[in-house]
């Protein structure tokens, strides 16, 4: 008997050890922590990096569309929402920030158009276009909302990480896909999922006679834009990193990327990267020239690894690149759509109305912003982009204590990589880029947040961490 009473209390003692214990566990930093937000919001990024999740057709009739990253993200929602009920220490916490401000007044103006135009669009048959628009402008909010506030500042780290190796891992796919012609994404979605679950196929043809290279998405412009928005994490991280091994790693990411974004052959492959390179170059001038020569090994590297891909992107810029179709097709748009543009030149036809299948196919994701809600939903479009780089620009040019400048300034060049690639193709039609800037603008905000005081319903938090 007293050997039983003996075992009860070390029983007990265990318990009272191992309680504090699981407790650290549940409030430790991602990926060593047991909360299940940053794992899910770790998923969905792998989704974007490595599956085809917008050419997935799930069996299931709801009244909007049914696909994988809606769902995905409803569960989200649902456990994100139990985390602010439960309102721990380690939960989701509300931080403060222009760039919230640009997103929720861009939504609004989405709305409104919509609503202001619902009489015609009902006539025309749209209203439900527009809806299914709207939904997925939704879930790009729901998703930016998560990360600004479940994304702890000493995670910004981890996260970055996770990031530039989801880049990679895609990068080497989209190379394969590049010299033999088959996409590994769509196989090996189709591989895992149930043969209920249909997986459409990647693109066979091009419309102007280039070899389709998309990895994992519809489209070679929508992975050129994800390799853009990444590029600038990697190159920040070679930059800080404290020591030989760890910049070794970031240059190999590094030539990843420009190597996958330059096998598009795409000229968006080049000129958005360029871009992200530039605002680095413009902040960190010293930094960026130090990196110069492995810049030139790059190149040597990138030809060896994607053969062919700079001659031809090369071939795209510069002599005569007037005369190539695909530049003079986007010309053509501003004539085309001008009586659209004048029609309502303050609010739009409707957020999502201007569908491409009935009109005309607009490379050119601010004109087709301008004709679905106006000057006012422009405005509030480059509003998005611009707090990003406002409210990034304060950091990194006055680094306070508990911020993040080097996230701050890897930030501030994802944003203006996906500004120019907006002004290259209808970027929010292929959902893989848009769920990517939202996550970059995600992660600006915890960057670059003050802590506010105590709040209801979501903890607010100190920030910090970085690349």
């Amino acid at each position: 008997m007293g050997g039983a009473i003996a075992a009860r209390l070390g029983a007990g003692r265990l318990r009272t050890v191992d309680a504090p214990a699981r407790a650290a566990t549940f409030d430790s930093d991602w990926p060593r922590t047991t909360r299940p937000l940053p794992w899910l919001l770790a998923a969905f990024l792998a989704m974007v990096w490595l599956t085809p999740f917008d050419a997935i057709d799930l069996p299931i009739s709801l009244p909007f569309d049914t696909k994988l990253a809606r769902l995905f993200l409803a569960a989200i929602a649902v456990v994100w929402l139990l985390a602010v009920a439960a309102a721990r220490p380690g939960g989701p916490r509300l931080r403060q920030s222009a760039i919230q401000v640009a997103v929720l007044m861009f939504v609004a103006i989405a709305f409104l158009s919509v609503i202001l135009n619902a009489e015609v669009l009902a006539n025309l048959d749209q209203m439900g276009v527009a809806v299914k628009k709207l939904v997925l402008l939704l879930s790009y909010t729901l998703f930016f909302y998560v990360v600004a506030t479940s994304v702890r500042p000493s995670e910004l780290r981890a996260f970055t990480v996770l990031l530039i190796g989801l880049a990679c891992v895609s990068s080497v796919g989209l190379i394969y896909e590049y010299r033999t012609g088959t996409n590994l994404f769509y196989d090996w979605t189709a591989l895992f999922l149930p043969d209920s679950i249909s997986v459409g196929s990647p693109p066979l043809d091009s419309k102007f006679g280039r070899p389709t290279v998309v990895g994992p998405t519809e489209h070679g412009l929508a992975i050129a834009t994800l390799f853009a928005m990444a590029l600038p994490f990697a190159v920040v991280r070679m930059m800080t990193a404290p020591d030989r091994r760890a910049r070794l790693i970031s240059f190999a990411a590094t030539g990843l990327m420009l190597a996958g974004a330059m096998g598009t052959l795409r000229k968006t492959g080049a000129v958005a990267p360029a871009a992200a390179l530039l605002v680095l170059m413009l902040y960190r001038p010293r930094g960026m020239l130090r990196l110069l020569p492995a810049g030139l090994i790059l190149l040597i590297g990138i030809q060896l690894v994607t053969p062919g891909a700079m001659t031809r992107i090369k071939a795209q810029l510069v002599g005569g690149v007037a005369e190539q179709s695909s530049t003079q097709g986007r010309t053509d748009d501003y004539d085309a759509v001008l009586p659209d543009v004048l029609t309502n030149p303050v609010l739009g036809r409707g957020f999502g109305t201007y569908d491409s299948a009935e009109y005309r196919i607009l490379d050119n994701e601010y004109l087709g912003t301008l004709i679905e809600t106006g000057l006012l939903g422009v405005v509030a479009y480059l509003g998005v982009i611009v707090a990003i780089m406002l409210v990034c620009h304060r950091v990194i040019r006055l680094p306070q204590p508990g911020l993040s400048p080097t996230t701050a300034l890897a930030a501030s060049a994802a944003a203006v990589a996906f500004a120019v690639a907006t002004g290259l193709f209808d970027v929010l039609s292929f959902p893989h880029a848009p769920y990517m800037f939202f996550f970059v603008a995600g992660l600006a905000v915890v960057a670059t947040a003050r802590r506010t005081g105590p709040s209801q319903g979501l903890a607010t938090a100190p920030t910090g961490g970085g690349v």
